[in-house]
């Protein structure tokens, strides 16, 4: 196997075909349901996990690599990472095969579980592993016979190889390191003073409408001083929905795989802090470098802040009308009627951010043959992250149909619903 292309970064992906296990290591699943890749091997076979909205659901298994929309050439292991390197070490240890074939073992007794179905994917050649019974015993032999023989800590001592005081000098060095680490993690580190993850709609425009009145003094606001809280939700935005979709906007709409391909994680922590931060000036170098920023980044920061409010921008009671709604056919008035009655019944701020929203990713759908992000593409991704259903009432298959086929309608009849209610409505 090459190792170099066998080592890669976790990353969601949504299956492009449905796959049925037959034996108990295996993963089934349908066609677009997301899983989580943890790593393939040379037989062409995957292993992960099913998940929503990036959690784990249930437990992983392999699949035909073949089932998701895979390229080797865009994995760049990250030697800074832990976990990669953790994975580089797994990945280049030699396998049980060779191990038998230079007589070091002759049986790896492995669990079923934490190895590739014995059975190649269609198309390659099957090479079944050969076992036998000895092997647990040599190596318990072998193990044994090197603990009787290694020297004991006075041995070493006498031969000056450790000396008696070095245990504790290594503990007082590795302490001093370690505080050294924390402190410097609390220099560079930004104060996060006012959390934007998490964190209701309401609140979040609410604080921003603080901030410009108190600003009103220098000319900046946008709306009159006496202007409401509603007034000023029909002209403002929460700064990282307005910042996010700005930077997308300008700089990647033709993006391939927008939103369905992951960021970096350091640059959307990074992005995370700049956003928490009290300090508006550290948003000045989102805004003077984008080239500098990967888009995956920015989308994935955007999607995450949506998935992370605390209730769902459209109301889970709300979707069974929706579902209704996607049901009419050839009736644009009816269409148009349902899609009015549906936004009036959206708070003032989630209607805001919603339609915001859409109208941005209508303009991402508008340039699918290039981002290749169609409306089945973009409710797949969005759908969960503008609306969820009710857990205790729905099956692990629903938790991304339902969401995905509203949001996909959405975004098809976009042109006739174009103008019916404005974003500053």
């Amino acid at each position: 196997m090459d190792h170099d292309k066998g080592l890669i970064k976790r990353q969601l992906y949504y299956t492009i075909s449905a796959y049925d296990g037959s034996d108990s290591c295996e993963l089934s699943f349908d066609k677009d349901q997301e899983v989580t890749l943890y790593g393939v091997d040379e037989n062409g076979w995957a292993e992960g996990q099913l998940s929503h909205e990036g959690e784990p659901i249930g437990e992983p298994g392999w699949f035909p690599l073949y089932c998701i929309d895979y390229d080797y050439e865009q994995q760049e292991p990250e030697e800074s990472d832990p976990k990669l390197k953790l994975n580089a070490f797994f990945s280049q240890r030699p396998s049980p095969q060779d191990l038998e074939d230079k007589n070091i073992l002759r049986h790896q007794d492995l669990p079923p579980s934490s190895l590739p179905p014995n059975k190649p994917v269609p198309g390659t050649p099957s090479s079944p592993a050969v076992t036998t019974k000895a092997s647990k015993e040599a190596t318990i032999s072998k193990l044994k016979k090197f603990m009787t023989l290694r020297p004991n800590k006075k041995q070493l001592q006498e031969k000056n190889i450790i000396h008696a005081d070095q245990n504790n000098s290594d503990k007082d060095s590795k302490k001093q390191n370690l505080n050294k680490f924390f402190q410097s993690r609390l220099v560079k580190s930004k104060v996060i003073s006012e959390p934007v993850f998490g964190v209701s709609l309401e609140e979040l425009f609410e604080r921003q409408y603080k901030k410009e009145m108190a600003d009103s003094t220098n000319g900046k606001v946008k709306v009159p001083k006496n202007a409401g809280m509603n007034d000023f939700i029909k002209v403002s935005m929460i700064p990282i929905v307005e910042t996010c979709v700005w930077y997308l906007t300008a700089n990647s709409l033709n993006e391939e795989g927008i939103f369905r391909m992951s960021g970096s994680p350091n640059e959307i922590l990074n992005l995370t802090k700049t956003f928490e931060s009290a300090e508006q000036s550290e948003m000045t170098w989102i805004w003077d470098s984008p080239d500098k920023l990967n888009p995956h980044s920015v989308a994935t920061l955007l999607k995450r802040f949506c998935r992370e409010i605390p209730q769902p921008i459209i109301a889970t009671n709300l979707i069974p009308e929706l579902e209704k709604w996607c049901e009419i056919k050839n009736d644009n008035d009816a269409v148009v009627a349902g899609w009015m009655m549906f936004v009036t019944k959206l708070p003032s701020p989630n209607r805001r951010v919603f339609l915001y929203i859409l109208e941005f990713l209508f303009l991402v759908c508008a340039n699918s043959e290039t981002n290749k992000m169609n409306a089945h593409n973009l409710g797949v991704v969005w759908g969960p992250s503008l609306m969820k259903l009710d857990v205790t009432n729905a099956n692990v298959a629903n938790f991304n149909n339902a969401p995905s086929n509203i949001l996909r309608t959405m975004l098809e009849r976009y042109p006739i619903l174009h103008g019916t209610v404005k974003p500053t409505a």
